[in-house]
């Protein structure tokens, strides 16, 4: 859904803690809601991409969907270890407990799990926060 990767994006892009231990691409903090990642990125990396689950929900008086979302942030092990922890700790800070604003939707508050260890090769580190958000449809 773009609508919702545009909202993440926009939170993060926003908070001057999360951009101080990212790098950056093209002037812009390394935030990524699609694939594949440029190359010229600087790490680390925010990479919101991963739809976990996305079911329908019924609510009392309306639908909607509870959508699951992973947020990795991956950098360099020798360089960034405390740079992927601290953002993964800020994404976890930003989002949970909190509402984003999705066109045709009301958001309830989030819930952020994690940041757990992503999958990465020797010379990365990479930190998982997992989002689940609940999306009510408007009428």
């Amino acid at each position: 859904m773009q609508a919702l990767s545009a909202a993440l994006y926009a939170v993060m892009a926003e908070d001057a803690a999360l951009k101080a231990n990212l790098g950056a691409f093209k002037s812009a903090p390394s935030i990524f809601t699609k694939r594949p990642v440029p190359n010229e990125a600087r790490r680390p990396i925010a990479l919101a991409t991963t739809v976990v689950a996305d079911i329908n929900e019924d609510f009392l008086v309306a639908q909607g969907r509870s959508i699951t979302r992973d947020v990795a942030v991956y950098g360099n092990a020798q360089d960034d270890f405390d740079r992927v922890a601290a953002a993964a700790e800020r994404i976890r800070t930003l989002f949970h407990r909190q509402t984003v604003r999705v066109a045709g939707y009301h958001c309830l508050p989030i819930v952020a799990s994690g940041p757990i260890d992503a999958p990465a090769d020797p010379q990365e580190i990479g930190r998982i926060v997992t989002l689940t958000i609940r999306l009510r449809n408007v009428p």
